[in-house]
């Protein structure tokens, strides 16, 4: 299996900040992390753990927010390609749109 991500270490990513101005800025990204969850479950329907299972999750750390300890970013979520990207889905955010 080959497992590619949107970022690698060392490239900069639009993230949130939650500073009062501005809400969103540039990072360098120090950790990928990838949870990839694929199982057909073993039809028992009492737990959730033999259900069958789908997703794939990227998490990032950045350098400027601590590696190991510090924030942790969902791609899609709370870290963007590009300003335009962070800056929308920050204030869907601050509508209540989302999470």
């Amino acid at each position: 299996m080959k497992i590619t991500t949107q970022f690698s270490n060392g490239d900069k990513a639009w993230v949130f900040t939650y500073a009062k101005s501005p809400k969103v800025g540039l990072a360098t990204v120090g950790q990928v992390r990838v949870t990839i969850t694929e199982s057909q479950g073993d039809g028992e329907d009492g737990f959730d753990n033999f259900r069958p299972q789908s997703s794939r999750v990227e998490e990032y750390m950045c350098e400027e927010t601590g590696i190991g300890s510090g924030t942790i970013y969902t791609l899609g979520e709370h870290i963007f390609a590009t300003e335009s990207e962070a800056q929308a889905a920050w204030d869907a955010k601050e509508l209540g749109e989302i999470k």
